[in-house]
């Protein structure tokens, strides 16, 4: 077996077609830097690692890229070991370089916060979209998942008698957490208005049977924070 047939089957294992794209794209980016440096991909030591490592963080500067990385050429490495392609997985004892810690995406204070869930308070004038961009935003907060999470969520998934919605999270690990009982209210009064009985909660338009996406839910709370001079992402 070579290393184009293993690194395929590695990515049919893979749980998502995300998950293939990121793990393409970060072991294409290893190889050709790999070329640039005129080094093989079975010749390659820890230190190479480490140089792209660095050349990543100087790059990038982002903590979660070199991480990926790093466990996407760790994941290569180690099926390559288990094919007989290579005896020794060169990635197994590196480390992240050090990295700056400070935040780099603005954090919201209590009052950045209530202001932008003023800014989405909807009257009976308030059109079906105006509705759901509210809904979307004050599920993000009153939740705490993901925007992929959120975009999915299904009227099915709440357990409304007990206030708590069930779904599947980073890592594809079911989870069921509480609702505060306010959103759980606003959810009932859009499920009413918009007569979603089943199905997608945030749907794509009023007569769509399919969910937004997590781009559209991102697009939602960048134009929302513009409109009152806050800068954040979801």
């Amino acid at each position: 077996m070579d290393i184009k047939d293993s690194f395929s089957r590695l990515l049919r294992n893979l749980g998502s077609d995300k998950s293939r794209r990121s793990y393409l794209q970060d072991w294409t980016r290893f190889r050709i830097w790999l070329e640039l440096e005129g080094i093989e991909i079975t010749k390659v030591k820890p230190r190479h690692i480490e140089d792209h490592l660095v050349y990543l963080q100087e790059h990038h500067n982002q903590r979660s890229t070199c991480g990926r990385a790093l466990s996407v050429i760790r994941a290569v490495y180690g099926i390559l070991v288990r094919d007989e392609v290579m005896k020794l997985n060169p990635a197994r004892e590196v480390k992240n370089p050090k990295f700056d810690s400070s935040p780099k995406t603005p954090w919201l204070s209590q009052e950045q916060i209530k202001k932008l869930l003023l800014s989405t308070s909807i009257s009976r004038e308030s059109t079906w979209k105006e509705r759901r961009d509210s809904l979307c935003i004050r599920l993000l907060f009153g939740i705490g998942w993901r925007r992929e999470e959120i975009a999915r969520l299904q009227y099915e998934d709440f357990d409304f008698e007990n206030g708590a919605v069930s779904g599947v999270v980073k890592g594809s690990k079911p989870l069921t957490v509480g609702v505060p009982r306010w959103l759980l209210n606003e959810i009932q009064q859009w499920c009413e208005f918009a007569i979603i009985e089943k199905g997608p909660l945030l749907p794509r338009g009023e007569r769509s049977s399919k969910s937004i996406s997590g781009d559209i839910l991102y697009k939602i709370v960048k134009q929302t924070a513009l409109r009152v001079g806050l800068h954040c992402t979801p």
